[in-house]
């Protein structure tokens, strides 16, 4: 499963726009955090969080 939402912020004092992606799997989980600055096109991967399943 897949998840993706957006909200409006700043980082290091620049307006931008924050992408979080959460992504679920059987024995995995992991959030990904992506920036796109104003006046940008792409957005900068910012953090990335996996965590696993320890069985």
């Amino acid at each position: 499963m897949l998840i993706i939402t957006k909200a409006q912020g700043k980082q290091g004092g620049k307006k931008g726009t924050f992408i979080y992606t959460y992504a679920f799997g059987s024995s995995k989980y992991s959030v990904t955090k992506e920036v796109q600055y104003e006046g940008s096109e792409k957005p900068v991967m910012s953090n990335t969080y996996q965590y696993k399943r320890l069985n």
